[in-house]
């Protein structure tokens, strides 16, 4: 039995760890790709990439009473409610023992008691008792899982749906607990709990909205939205707590609500929608837009506590299109060749079916598409003296790749990593980025490398917007209350104009360029 080890691999340096080497304070909020939290002078909240307490990006429970079989969920698990006089049962699975091996998770049993009609009114774990609402999301619950001498402490919250005599509840992923946590998820370590002690519990997850709950049919989207509103509160008390501490330095705070509102119910704004044919009466033909209303309050609000001379800039790192059809990459590159399978089975999960010994390029993830080049690859077959000219053939051969059924360009372009990116890392990249246009994205399948017959799917899930495409067809957007001077910024100006506005020299390896902030033309 060891302590396990988190590896960090965001390779570059933070601008607010440049900014702490010189004595300025930062306070982090949230800011995708900090997990784990590094150390520096500031502090620091950790966003996307933290685990829940299995490990994993997030995975819910779900629990019916419905005599069913049960069923795979993409993101969680179905369980059977076990009726005991006037209780419903169920058992929530925590992490693995770790002092056991074969390993099993860890579990805790917890019981809804219900009132003379048949609907839960109360949630019992262990000897505490919490009320429990339909439609209604608990507050944070904490739960302890024992593996002997050692406590394992997370948190969940929990969501009935009744339609006797059917009865549902949804489990959220078992969050880290800010107060107690068992993970690294702030800087300084005491952070997490500080901001708890002041607002109550809040959400740790990575990725908090639970978007593959609502894809599966688990939450509803009345639901949905009002997990995502608590979200949106939560980061709320604590963003604006900061603000009202701080005379100097920085404050970065990221507010994700609209990014996850927009790729759930962008099908609202597209009347063609494949989703809108599968799923249910439009109920919140306007969730983007008061998502938006939420976030110009919250603009508001801190454009009239700022002093006049004190930078405030509100950006994006990207827009939004409709996500109408999928497309399976693998599919495209088995039926041009350069994919070959172990057997016949036109359908493999994760890569496990290929045939290394003769495949030369494979697609895995959002936009990439890889050469199983020699020396890299551990069955690589494509010399490197070869690769420049399969580069060239592939982006040749798929840019403007055509859907016959919808009779338009699916993929806008595809670009050679080492002509668009430099620097040390780029060997780690993928060979080929792939930009799809307006509409199209790569496929649920394609993206975890799984090869289907076809190359094109319909995409009916509710997660119907996407962001993955040709970036010139979802800019991000740029507002600042001081005048910036700028002939086009790029948010890869963003920390080093910082940096300059403190007077601190901008490292040779950053991209960006400062921009000039004249606070006289705010």
């Amino acid at each position: 039995l060891q302590k396990p080890s988190i590896q960090f691999l965001r390779k570059s340096k933070s601008f607010w760890k440049i900014l702490g080497e010189k004595g300025i304070f930062s306070h982090i909020i949230r800011v995708p790709i900090s997990y784990p939290p590094e150390k520096f002078n500031g502090a620091l909240l950790s966003a996307m990439c933290t685990p829940d307490l299995l490990g994993t990006q997030g995975s819910f429970s779900y629990y019916s009473n419905h005599p069913r079989p049960t069923a795979i969920f993409s993101g969680g698990k179905r369980f059977q409610f076990e009726k005991r006089e006037e209780e419903w049962c169920g058992i929530l699975q925590g992490p693995d023992h770790p002092l056991i091996s074969p390993a099993k998770p860890l579990t805790i049993r917890f019981r809804l008691k219900v009132d003379q009609e048949g609907i839960p009114t109360c949630l019992q774990i262990g000897r505490n008792r919490y009320p429990i609402m339909v439609n209604e999301f608990t507050p944070w619950i904490p739960v302890s899982f024992r593996a002997g001498w050692l406590v394992i402490r997370g948190m969940c919250q929990f969501y009935l749906k009744v339609d006797l005599p059917l009865i549902e509840l949804y489990v959220s992923p078992i969050n880290v607990d800010p107060e107690r946590p068992v993970l690294p998820i702030s800087t300084p370590h005491y952070f997490s709990n500080y901001l708890s002690k002041l607002h109550g519990r809040y959400s740790t997850l990575g990725l908090a909205e639970d978007t593959w709950a609502l894809n599966e049919g688990v939450l509803d989207e009345e639901g949905f939205l009002k997990q995502a509103y608590h979200l949106f509160e939560e980061r709320e008390k604590q963003f604006f707590h900061i603000l009202s501490k701080m005379s100097r330095g920085v404050c970065a705070c990221v507010f994700d609500g609209t990014d996850r509102i927009q790729h759930m119910f962008f099908r609202y704004l597209d009347k063609d929608h494949p989703a809108n044919c599968h799923l249910k009466k439009q109920q919140y033909p306007n969730a983007i837009a008061d998502v938006y209303h939420k976030a110009d309050e919250i603009i508001g609000r801190v454009l009239r506590q700022l002093s006049k001379d004190t930078l405030f800039l509100v950006l994006s790192d990207h827009g939004f299109t409709s996500f109408q059809r999928g497309v399976n990459l693998n599919a495209w590159l088995l039926q041009q060749g350069y994919l070959i399978l172990k057997d016949d089975s036109s359908e493999t999960d994760y890569l496990q079916n290929v045939d290394w010994s003769r495949t030369r390029a494979y697609a895995l993830g959002l936009a990439g598409i890889y050469l199983n080049l020699q020396g890299r690859e551990s069955q690589g077959i494509v010399a490197r003296r070869d690769a420049a000219l399969l580069r060239k053939e592939l982006v040749a051969k798929l840019s403007g790749l055509y859907d016959p059924e919808r009779q338009t360009t699916a993929i806008n372009a595809v670009f050679e990593a080492q002509l668009i990116y430099d620097g040390p890392y780029l060997e780690n990249a993928p060979d080929l980025i792939v930009a799809y246009n307006e509409g199209y994205r790569i496929s649920w399948a394609g993206a975890l490398g799984k090869t289907t017959r076809d190359i094109f799917e319909d995409n009916t899930k509710n997660w119907s917007g996407d962001h993955g495409v040709d970036p010139r067809i979802v800019p991000g957007i740029l507002a600042s209350n001081l005048a910036i001077k700028a002939q086009q910024p790029h948010i890869a100006d963003v920390a080093p104009t910082l940096l300059d506005l403190f007077g601190i020299d901008i490292p040779a390896y950053m991209d960006g360029k400062p921009w000039s902030i004249d606070a006289a033309e705010g």
